[in-house]
């Protein structure tokens, strides 16, 4: 088997697809709207799986299995955080559980975001895969920084003794 990578186009995805959407939304069929461009794309690679980087980007019709990562949830436990508006908690509780719904295999980063996805969107456990996302290669170069270096870096930036990094 070949693996091909190939780039999607969403710009297809104007009025008339977000009112397919919203009408498939309503009739509780996929999320897919019809893009030609992105049809034939897949055609022409002959795609028999699909694995998007998100499931926001699960925006076309077709007929071909598909792996989704389901990002964390926190909007469910913390809905009041300014980073969680009303629109888009909405929006995300669609696009989450119908993509979880129609994959084939769903992967979360932790048994926590596993237990997530069958709390709320109903998905069997054996359909979820946990495999723990990998931190970027600067985490790594930097691992072994003295705590001079550490402060060094620090110093640049007008912080409190103690506060929370937050990198939402």
């Amino acid at each position: 088997r070949n693996v091909v990578f190939v780039s999607l186009d969403a710009s297809g995805n104007n009025l008339l697809g977000k009112i397919k959407t919203i009408i498939n939304l309503l009739l509780g069929k996929p999320v897919f709207t019809i893009n030609k461009k992105n049809a034939e794309i897949l055609k022409r690679y002959k795609i028999d799986l699909l694995i998007p980087p998100s499931p926001l980007l699960l925006a076309f019709d077709n007929k071909i299995p598909y792996i989704v990562p389901i990002p964390d949830v926190m909007y469910k436990y913390y809905p009041n955080f300014p980073e969680y508006s009303f629109k888009d908690n909405i929006i995300s509780d669609i696009v989450f559980s119908h993509s979880a719904k129609h994959a084939n295999v769903c992967v979360t980063d932790s048994i926590s975001g596993k237990n997530d996805v069958i709390k709320f969107f109903h998905q069997p456990a054996d359909k979820i895969k946990v495999i723990p996302y990998i931190p970027p290669g600067y985490v790594f170069a930097n691992k072994d920084m003295t705590k001079d270096q550490a402060n060094s870096i620090l110093s640049k930036y007008p912080l409190p003794d103690t506060f929370i990094f937050y990198p939402a």
